[in-house]
């Protein structure tokens, strides 16, 4: 079974990755522990929110709401090349 991350584990990862990167840089001596962790944290907040925006888009909620067992069919009158080939998503303009 393929399950898809959440926000809170792609954020996680996302963090995980930057404080890498930043002990990484630090260690080398590039920046100062400081600086690194005002960029981390900017980046984090940066990616997290653009994230939080693309999957709140209404063809993604459309398109989170046919992978529930309990949905049969949206009719939409959205027409979004994403949402053709859907099973459950038909398009009526």
């Amino acid at each position: 079974m393929r399950t898809e991350m959440n926000e809170q584990q792609l954020e996680s990862l996302l963090r995980m990755i930057l404080q890498f990167a930043g002990g990484f840089v630090v260690a080398k001596g590039w920046v100062d522990e400081k600086t690194m962790l005002g960029v981390v944290g900017a980046l984090v907040t940066i990616c997290v929110t653009a994230w939080g925006l693309w999957r709140h888009s209404d063809v993604e909620i459309v398109k989170s709401a046919a992978k529930l067992p309990v949905v049969r069919e949206i009719i939409t009158a959205e027409n979004s090349e994403s949402l053709m080939g859907h099973k459950k998503i038909r398009v009526e303009l």
